[in-house]
């Protein structure tokens, strides 16, 4: 008797896990990719956002406007485009353009998404940033600070100026 209750209990879970479809949200996934991962002082290079969630959750992407971290500057954010994959999952990709003026190897903090409760990080990369190359060696290569270029005298610059006085 025993037994029987048992396989029957045992049979009913399985058939509750097989039969339950689509009972479990799946979870939200971020993902961060760089194109360039060394740069020199003042290159830019883009940082690649995607994420993807489930299509009815209410998501929010926090990226900083202007720094990323201390000597990573955020330059531009491209507008999020989202397209709805299989599964009535939601596809969200965005792209990030960062600088940096100051050479150092940077572990960027992960980028932060809110899906509802839940806060999802992503990945972290590194970013190299190197100064411009100089060869101490020769000096003659290295030029003094140049002096201010007056503009060239073009007439047409004064025709308002002539006409006002004649129409005077």
């Amino acid at each position: 008797m025993q037994k029987k209750i048992i396989n029957k209990s045992f049979l009913f879970l399985l058939l509750f896990l097989l039969a339950g479809g689509k009972m479990v949200a799946q979870q939200t996934l971020i993902d961060v990719k760089i194109d360039s991962a060394a740069i020199l002082i003042g290159e830019q290079t883009v940082l690649h956002l995607t994420v993807t969630t489930d299509k009815d959750k209410p998501v929010q992407i926090v990226i900083p406007n202007d720094t990323l971290m201390r000597g990573v500057e955020v330059l531009s954010l491209s507008k999020a485009d989202s397209s709805v994959i299989e599964n009535d999952r939601l596809l969200i990709k965005q792209d990030i353009l960062i600088t940096s003026f100051d050479s150092s190897l940077y572990l960027l903090p992960p980028l932060k998404v809110i899906d509802g409760v839940d806060t999802v990080y992503s990945n972290q990369v590194a970013l190299k940033v190197s100064t411009i190359p100089v060869n101490v060696d020769k000096p003659e290569e290295f030029y003094d600070i140049k002096d201010i270029w007056k503009p060239p005298f073009v007439l047409a610059d004064y025709y308002p100026l002539i006409y006002g006085i004649l129409l005077a």
